[in-house]
């Protein structure tokens, strides 16, 4: 059987091989980070040196505008790291390979660390994904909205039935997706038209044709933009011609799996689990593939006889994530300007201010 280079490149092997050693985590970072030039993070300067001496072993530099010094990890997510930056990349390895996460117990065994240490190390870098809400590129074309509504199933109680989605106490996101291209969710503290329609707003472009179901609240924001089609699912309505918003189910099942994979998500630290499963699904390519034997059976005739006049093989298109070290490299470039650090009085993370 042959292996690909794309699949060598994505194994552990070749991963621990990569990042063996403090410098090649370092020049990484920095090849990522520093995209348009090396800069200080103190004063934006870009007239920087490179200490030498004991300092250029831990590739430490030198502003010659303000006088500081700095690294890589200055004013990231991965400043102030007590670890070495070799078991960083081993975890974040371990969760970004697997399809829709890993738990960070699971993680913390493999890697030899502490849980506590693997869970801040992960929430870190999922707080660095939300980069995706402040790009400045709105969805156009025909964009999806819908809700999805995080929290676990509650007990069984004889005689009684609960309610599910809205009315409920678990945390409601708002979904914009468009259709062939990225997706935007944002963890809302309600779905009301003033919560939601500012944020369409800032996500979605004017002229974009929204497609929702028969939910009253996006038709109301809907307004703002070019054109509104919705279908009816409490008629059993799906589908209507290409009016849909099955690309925006679909996104919300990926949430699903991923509630899944760590069984409870605190209303806390939603949107940092939401901006993974962005990620996963915005680095995402279009890749042609054969038919199977049981979908070639499934074309018509005319389709048959087309192939067979061009004498090509039926193909389909599938979208799949990019190599590893290319979604690696995307997301740690957004790793600026994202600083967080362990909050001493609650265990738990707080972002501060760049």
């Amino acid at each position: 059987m042959e292996v690909s280079v794309r699949d060598v490149h994505e194994t552990l092997q070749y991963f621990m091989a990569r990042f063996a050693t403090e410098d090649s985590c370092y020049a990484f970072l920095e090849k990522h980070l520093w995209r348009d030039g090396r800069f200080c993070p103190h004063c934006g300067c870009f007239d920087t040196i490179p200490l030498k001496g004991a300092a250029a072993i831990r590739r430490i530099y030198h502003c010659r505008d303000c006088h500081g010094q700095f690294t890589a990890t200055n004013n990231t997510w991965l400043h102030g790291h007590k670890l070495p930056l070799v078991k960083y990349f081993e975890i974040i390895f371990l969760d970004f390979h697997s399809s829709y996460g890993m738990s960070s117990t699971r993680i913390a065994k493999w890697v030899g660390v502490s849980q506590k240490s693997v869970w801040k190390i992960l929430q870190a870098f999922r707080q660095s994904q939300g980069f995706w809400l402040t790009l400045g590129k709105k969805l156009a074309g025909v964009v999806e909205f819908d809700g999805k509504y995080v929290g676990g199933k509650p007990r069984k109680q004889k005689g009684v039935k609960h309610p599910r989605g809205k009315g409920t106490k678990k945390q409601p996101i708002f979904v914009a997706v468009e259709r062939h291209g990225e997706v935007r969710a944002t963890a809302v503290p309600a779905e009301r038209i003033d919560v939601i329609e500012p944020i369409a707003t800032a996500q979605v472009d004017k002229s974009a044709h929204i497609m929702s179901d028969e939910d009253l609240v996006y038709a109301a924001v809907a307004r703002d933009f070019w054109l509104h089609s919705a279908v009816n699912h409490g008629d059993g309505e799906f589908a209507f011609g290409n009016v849909n918003n099955n690309t925006a189910e679909s996104f919300n099942s990926w949430i699903e799996r991923k509630r899944d994979v760590h069984f409870y998500i605190s209303k806390d630290h939603t949107q940092r689990y939401v901006n993974d499963v962005m990620t996963r699904w915005n680095l995402r390519v279009p890749v042609e593939k054969p038919l199977t034997k049981k979908e070639k059976k499934k074309l018509s005739i005319m389709e048959q006889i087309a192939y067979i006049i061009c004498r090509d093989e039926p193909k389909k298109v599938v979208m799949e994530q990019m190599p590893l070290m290319h979604r690696l490299g995307i997301v740690l470039s957004h790793a600026f300007g994202c600083n967080v650090r362990r909050d001493r009085k609650t265990g738990g993370i707080v972002v501060l201010a760049a």
